[in-house]
């Protein structure tokens, strides 16, 4: 835990868009998941617009 506190902010947002073109690349079908990562920073109201639907 206390590792990953010093990477440095450019190394932790490599990783992170690694992460997400891995998890995109897997589920092809969910292309948009990065942007439901994000929204679901804000309470899913992305999710929510698109289950309305």
């Amino acid at each position: 835990m206390i590792e990953s506190l010093r990477y440095p902010p450019a190394e932790k947002q490599a990783d992170l868009r690694r992460v997400m073109a891995a998890t995109i690349a897997a589920r092809p079908d969910s292309v948009a998941s990065a942007q439901h990562l994000r929204a679901a920073a804000h309470g899913h109201r992305h999710c929510r617009a698109h289950q309305a639907g």
